[in-house]
């Protein structure tokens, strides 16, 4: 049980960090570019089925906040 407790301690510092780096390191257009690479899968049949997938285990008020992020992809260039 302690190891758990000191592995989830050590990924939520590991991702603070990220996190951190993402955001001095990238414009807010290419964070944005990473995240619709991440929650659309233009390969696929249902190019959406991430977000459908995630959005299953949303609040409403996240799943508000994921649409506004869809919609914001809209001002981004075509991907190739």
């Amino acid at each position: 049980m302690t190891l758990r407790i000191v592995q989830e301690d050590h990924l939520d510092t590991e991702e603070a960090l990220v996190l951190l780096m993402v955001e001095r390191c990238l414009t807010d257009e290419q964070q944005l570019l990473a995240a619709r690479e991440l929650l659309l899968d233009n390969a696929a049949a249902d190019p959406r089925w991430v977000m459908n997938w995630i959005s299953e285990s949303l609040t409403d008020g996240e799943r508000v906040l994921l649409a506004n992020l869809e919609a914001r992809f809209q001002a981004l260039p075509v991907p190739a």
